[in-house]
């Protein structure tokens, strides 16, 4: 089912003039927090408050450097960015923002567009650290590079007894009566140990098997599943392991989860499932918190996609599940201090309660005739965008903005797995010029 996008930018809203916005903005601004410039030449930023984005265009059309560029922008804000991204290919590249910009053409726009000098920084503004559960994999990669340079970028993420017990309860897949038995045992049990640090996974399995007894239900299959699922998000015994909590509250950093050193699609999904659920309860756990949460989702239609065409058979729980969640954390995070920033290929791969509350939206390349005419635009010049280019469409605003290329480093195509970003770490090392 697609949106219906006059219900959500109503037409008149978007044949706004721009010069509402335009008058806004100058060039005494800092252009660090900029993310393009108006064919006016006035400099263009995001909303300043905790607003949901969207991201859309055809894969090869820039999404993900737009979305590198939006998260320097919130980080140099003072916000906890976040991004994780469950395609089943498991890129992990951006590693590479703890490294300058190399590309010359994007350094040029930067210096001559926008009067950004990379060589001007004393010091390097970025620092991103790439979290997996500690798999067999993960483990033998920290190893085998335990004495390279940027090895340090990358960290075992663990989750406590009480995590695990509250994703799995969650995340379970049960049938109707089964996931009765897990919910009320799950009730009973956390009312019961009411301190987290004293709950364990083996006393919640006793609670779900005593529940279980007596009924139709084959619990010893219940109790087989909960396994899989604990020692899929478990994982194996490190002493260097961060826990979810110790990272959310550390807002100097860029914390990216991989799913890289994982194997089996379906653990991916779960894992990727066991990272929103957790992100979520933990920050809205702690409000007391100054800064505010942006979590960057790439490819958010393998969460929430729109229709069938987009699930994978064998993942359509979890795809479901997921869609499901996402769709009420981005209804209600607007008051907790959290913003969403999704990217997908098309405006109608995302569920319409999804796609309404994103506020502002970055229309890359994209091959959408009726797209195109209820936005108020010519077919054409969807069509024709260059990676450059983007319209930017905001509550009040809508216009053809150059982008401002990231400061930071992105990875060259086919540089994606931590062993390309060790190579390059080390080279920018053993370069002359270093900051």
């Amino acid at each position: 089912m697609r949106a219906n996008l006059e219900e959500i930018w109503p037409r008149d809203v978007l044949e706004e003039d721009l010069q509402r916005y335009e008058e806004k903005t100058s060039y005494s601004e800092n252009p660090l927090l900029t993310f393009g410039l108006t064919k006016r030449g006035k400099l263009a930023y995001p909303l300043s408050g905790p607003s949901h984005r969207l991201i859309m265009g055809q894969t090869g059309a820039g999404k993900t450097t737009l979305a590198q560029t939006l998260m320097e922008i919130d980080f140099l804000r003072g916000r906890k960015v976040f991004e994780i991204e469950p395609a089943l290919e498991a890129k992990s590249e951006r590693a590479f923002m703890n490294l300058p910009n190399n590309d010359s053409r994007m350094r040029r726009v930067l210096l001559e567009k926008f009067g950004i000098d990379i060589e001007d920084l004393n010091e390097w503004p970025f620092r991103a650290v790439v979290y997996s559960p500690a798999t067999p994999r993960f483990i033998n990669f920290l190893q085998k590079y335990e004495n390279h340079p940027g090895i340090e970028f990358f960290k075992p993420l663990t989750f406590t007894e009480a995590d695990l017990i509250d994703i799995i309860a969650r995340t379970l897949p049960t049938g109707s009566i089964e996931g009765l038995i897990v919910a009320d045992a799950y009730d009973q049990y956390v009312n019961t140990v009411k301190k987290r640090k004293k709950r364990n996974i083996e006393e919640f399995k006793n609670y779900v098997k005593e529940i279980g007894e007596g009924t139709n239900v084959n619990i010893d299959n219940t109790l087989m599943k909960i396994n899989r699922f604990y020692h899929v998000l478990k994982g194996l015994e490190v002493e260097n392991g961060v826990t979810l909590n110790e990272m959310m509250k550390n807002p100097k950093e860029i914390s990216v989860f991989t799913t890289h050193f994982i194997e089996r699609p379906e653990d991916r999904y779960i894992w990727t499932f066991a990272i929103l659920v957790t992100v979520y309860s933990n920050w809205i756990g702690n409000l007391k918190r100054d800064y505010l949460m942006s979590f960057f989702v790439a490819d958010a239609n393998l969460l929430a996609p729109s229709s069938p065409r987009d699930i994978i058979e064998k993942l359509s729980y979890f795809q479901t599940l997921m869609r499901q969640e996402l769709q009420i954390y981005v209804k209600i995070s607007r008051g907790k201090n959290m913003a969403w920033t999704l990217d997908t290929q098309r405006h109608d791969d995302l569920s319409p309660s999804i796609v309404s509350e994103c506020k502002e939206w970055f229309v890359k390349r994209m091959y959408a005739r009726e797209f195109a005419q209820k936005l108020g635009v010519e077919p054409r010049l969807l069509r024709t965008l260059s990676i450059e280019k983007a319209i930017y469409v905001g509550p009040l605003t809508k216009y053809k903005v150059l982008l401002r290329p990231p400061i930071s480093r992105k990875a060259a195509a086919g540089e994606y797995a931590p062993i390309h970003f060790l190579d390059a770490y080390e080279g920018w090392e053993n370069e002359e010029a270093n900051f």
